[in-house]
């Protein structure tokens, strides 16, 4: 596994950060900057389920999770992003377990 990621870290997009918490709704918003002009989507996949897992451990149990990928200024009109959604949420869920997730792409 930690050759899989070795090449990840390299994109350097900066952290994640969590964005609107709130005590009372239990809502959380980990905000992602990425740029999905890259070629290789896997890399992008790895990238993002480290980052999200790496912000959620300060999230509580329970909490509703909003991960907002902000790729306002993208041309980024061939990439599926149902596909990457879905994906992303069969890996949280697996590795997180019954979470609740929204996934947002802010263009």
């Amino acid at each position: 596994m930690k050759l899989e990621f070795s090449n990840v870290y390299s994109l350097n997009w900066g952290p994640p950060y969590l964005d609107h918490y709130s005590n009372i709704t239990r809502n959380a918003t980990i905000i992602l900057n990425v740029s999905f002009q890259q070629n290789d989507l896997d890399d992008i996949f790895r990238y993002a389920l480290s980052q999200v897992l790496w912000a959620f451990q300060e999230v509580p149990k329970g909490t509703l999770i909003t991960v907002l990928f902000d790729i306002r200024g993208q041309l980024v009109s061939k990439v599926d992003f149902r596909a990457f959604e879905k994906k992303m949420k069969e890996s949280l869920r697996s590795l997180l377990g019954k979470q609740r997730f929204f996934i947002v792409f802010k263009s």
